[in-house]
């Protein structure tokens, strides 16, 4: 009776974990039109100067300061390890990257770089 019990017990886990890996893994280099994820959307501001700020809406990024202006997003892709790419509006094709590091820290391929909440 105790080695039926261990035998089911085995099974049951051998097929729960062969079950976990069996699972497609998702791709995180597609690009999406969706919206900007929440933990992006918030002002962010420079690091050299509060009047240069970022603000993620769920479409569009708001430049204040040397690069002013408001950009749609016309699509994103998560990279990895905190890492977003955004192809924008008004850009000349090249993607717009940000590196989320934490809920307090960004850093921007802009002018100022480091950005803070």
């Amino acid at each position: 009776m105790k080695k039926l019990g261990i035998i089911i017990t085995t099974a049951t886990l051998g097929l729960s974990l062969s079950a976990i890996s069996i699972q497609p893994a998702a791709s995180a280099s597609a690009w999406t039109k969706k919206a900007l994820p929440h933990r992006l959307r918030h002002t962010w501001y420079s690091k050299y100067g509060y009047r240069n700020t970022i603000h993620f809406y769920a479409h569009s990024v708001k430049f204040k300061g040397n690069g002013a202006g408001i950009a749609r997003v016309k699509k994103w892709r998560y990279i990895g390890n905190g890492k977003y790419q955004m192809k924008l509006s008004d850009r000349s094709g090249y993607p717009f990257g940000v590196h989320y590091l934490g809920r307090n820290h960004i850093t921007a391929y802009t002018m100022d770089h480091s950005y803070f909440r």
